[in-house]
């Protein structure tokens, strides 16, 4: 069921945001071929197998698709997602 909601999000152009591991259901659920993201170091080749560009950065961000490699990040990542909501003009409460 999560792989059949990753994929109708990615089909969809939906935004994603995902963090560690949960990178791995994009990989499982092929919504990364084409696309720029990161994640641990370990599951970097299943993410460039999966057709993904693999980026060694904290935190990566590709049109809606935003990916951290690890949670001791998440400043920065918060930081990532306040500036894409900001692009799109989304009122933060």
């Amino acid at each position: 069921m999560v792989l059949e909601m990753a994929r109708a999000f990615i089909e969809s152009d939906k935004s994603i945001a995902a963090i560690c591991l949960g990178t791995q259901i994009l990989i499982s659920s092929l919504g990364l071929r084409g696309r720029m993201a990161t994640c641990y170091k370990s599951i970097a080749v299943e993410m460039k197998r999966a057709g993904a560009h693999y980026v060694d950065e904290k935190v990566v961000v590709d049109d809606n698709l935003i990916t951290l490699c690890k949670l001791a990040n998440m400043p920065v990542f918060m930081c990532a997602i306040k500036q894409w909501i900001s692009e799109l003009k989304i009122a933060i409460p």
